[in-house]
């Protein structure tokens, strides 16, 4: 025997030229009721529900069948709740390892919408704003360095809101032709 004791230890089980009967497959873990006890490969699911005050909760799989978890099997982000995408193992006809099912990456939120079309920008209203201000002062008489003030102002708070969520919004040749035509004004309106 300390011929196969060897065997084992250098390599996993191997069995003798000409044996591997029964006994030899049992000893490796190759029967029948030992395939029961594994676990299986990865399933696919959605909670059907959960109970807080019993702490457990059932699963349909993609398979149409029910398998029953308890609380200390779950292993997703928060708390289980009724329609969660989950991936689970089973083990004795209970789910195992119940979590989240993982997701594929979606694109930025900020350029498309729910149907996965692409969102056009924004104008800024500040930029609108202080163009539609700069125009105001070209009829504006003596008080168009004032309100020509303010459009800047205007077209400064534009390009803040521009620079901040420059995803969503556009508009940096409003404020740029707001600013243009507030410093036209002033000057013309000191001649």
């Amino acid at each position: 025997m300390p011929h196969e004791f060897s065997l084992i230890r250098a390599g996993g089980p191997k069995f003798p030229p000409g044996g591997g009967g029964r006994e030899d497959r049992i000893a490796a873990g190759r029967h029948e009721g030992f395939k029961e006890s594994r676990k299986d490969s990865p399933m696919d699911g959605r909670l059907s529900h959960f109970d807080d005050e019993a702490q457990t909760g059932e699963v349909e799989g993609d398979d149409g069948k029910r398998y029953s978890f308890q609380l200390a099997q779950w292993r997703g982000r928060g708390l289980p709740s009724a329609g969660t995408p989950v991936r689970f193992e089973l083990r004795d006809g209970l789910a195992i390892q119940v979590f989240n099912r993982p997701e594929v990456q979606r694109r930025a939120s900020s350029t498309r919408d729910v149907n996965g079309k692409t969102r056009r920008k924004q104008l800024s209203h500040w930029s609108l704003a202080a163009l539609v201000m700069s125009l105001v002062g070209l009829s504006a008489g003596r008080y168009a360095p004032v309100v020509e003030v303010v459009a800047i102002a205007l077209a400064w708070l534009g390009l803040r809101h521009i620079h901040r969520h420059s995803q969503r919004v556009n508009g940096y040749w409003l404020s740029g032709a707001a600013i243009a035509i507030a410093v036209g004004v002033t000057l013309w309106s000191q001649l």
